[in-house]
């Protein structure tokens, strides 16, 4: 079956590196998965996620050594230390190839120039992350996207779950909020589309000031993404307060967040040794990822 299978054999070979136990059962586990799962990127990453439960296990036995260790030489403690090292590393590693993968499915979203409402909006209420990675924090309240709206006295349809469809929408934290206004990919956006932008983020800053208890009140910034801006408009964006405005397009905003997640991914990767079979199993998940069928190396 290998030989018929080029990636199955690849997957294979990258668990030799495992020991002798752990090796067999997670290359029986593989042999089984292959007869039923066909799609070699779906097999990639059962296998990574199969990993990672093995990996979750040595770490709860890392736990209980140290746990155990009393009056153990410095030496063994450290190395103790320097595997849990490795594992976090792998750990993060797998979050971070996942959301390479997510990255590249909303470039093909973004590619198809899918309509803003609701493909594109509904992406990134889901990963707040592609916008900027310190957003992971960051969720959608609709309670403020109706504040915005009622201050403005805005009039939107609403989708069959009876959610407004607005031309922004609101991720916040407890002390922040950003009003997102995304235009459909592959058009240019207007200095109306802009000034109008900033009337959002200026009712809902009024809003705040407002509130008389000054804990209740938050720091509200904007971020508006297009293909381009219209010269007039571009012109604004330039002078307008950069701590509260931004203006970002679609290529920039895409290149960088996965820039940033492949150096992030390098520099946990370095952390391993050599041909250990964990990174191993990072590598070929981001060569699928990559949409290459050239082995890498470890």
């Amino acid at each position: 079956m290998q030989s018929e299978r080029p990636a199955l054999k690849e997957i294979m070979d990258s668990l030799s590196g495992y020991p002798a136990r752990e090796r067999d059962q997670l290359q029986g586990i593989v042999k089984r998965l292959a007869t039923t799962v066909e799609d070699d990127e779906q097999l990639e990453w059962t296998v990574s996620s199969i990993e990672g439960a093995y990996q979750d296990r040595r770490f709860m036995e890392l736990v209980r050594r140290l746990d155990e260790v009393e009056d153990a030489a410095l030496a063994d403690v450290l190395s103790i230390f320097r595997e849990y090292e490795v594992l976090e590393s792998i750990r993060l590693a797998q979050v971070v190839a996942a959301r390479i993968q997510v990255i590249h499915t909303f470039k093909k979203l973004v590619e198809a120039e899918a309509k803003e409402k609701p493909d594109v909006q509904d992406f990134i209420k889901k990963n707040p992350w592609l916008l900027d990675p310190a957003w992971q924090v960051l969720r959608h309240e609709v309670s403020i996207d109706t504040v915005v709206a009622e201050e403005l006295g805005l009039s939107a349809e609403k989708d069959e779950e009876g959610r407004l469809r607005l031309d922004f929408f609101c991720l916040a934290d407890s002390l922040r909020v950003v009003i997102v206004e995304v235009k459909r990919p592959g058009r240019q956006a207007t200095v109306e589309e802009w000034q109008r932008f900033q009337r959002y983020v200026a009712a809902l800053q009024a809003h705040y000031q407002r509130l008389t208890n000054p804990a209740d009140r938050r720091i509200v910034e904007g971020l508006f993404v297009a293909s381009e801006l219209d010269p007039t408009g571009r012109q604004l964006a330039k002078e307008a307060d950069g701590r509260t405005y931004r203006f970002t397009d679609w290529a920039a905003l895409l290149r960088r967040a996965e820039n940033m997640h492949r150096d992030y991914l390098e520099s946990l990767a370095a952390k391993a040794p050599a041909g250990d079979p964990r990174l191993l199993s990072i590598r070929r998940v981001m060569k699928f990822a990559d949409g290459s069928t050239e082995p890498e190396g470890p």
